[in-house]
């Protein structure tokens, strides 16, 4: 709680893989849940892992917390994504990934990005 009291914002990695995930929500201050690649790659295909996500996010919009979708390859998962209202999308669909260096440079892409 000190760190957020700095104004850092937490974000819970690879939710819905681990034991802990929903302990760790109920339990830490957490500004961002990143819903695992697992639930979102075969989102399109997958009744389950709808459910799962459409679950993961009401319960963190429930309690005030943005969601992160991982492994978003292709517009149809974009689709699903909004109609679930998750707030963010990280993957190869939204940006490949790119050398560190390259987006450190002056006007590179680092130094405008939106820090999350």
């Amino acid at each position: 709680r000190g760190l957020t009291g700095l104004g850092c914002s937490l974000a819970l990695d690879d939710f819905g893989t681990g034991f802990g995930s929903f302990y760790y929500l109920k339990h830490l201050p957490v500004s961002y849940v990143k819903l695992d690649g697992e639930f979102i790659q075969n989102l399109p295909r997958s009744e389950v892992d709808e459910h799962m996500v459409k679950a993961i996010v009401g319960v963190s919009r429930a309690l005030g917390i943005k969601t992160v979708a991982e492994s978003v390859a292709d517009e149809e998962t974009i689709a699903l994504l909004r109609k679930h209202h998750v707030d963010y999308a990280q993957g190869h669909y939204v940006g490949e990934p790119a050398p560190l260096s390259s987006g450190l440079a002056d006007g590179g892409w680092l130094s405008n990005a939106p820090r999350v």
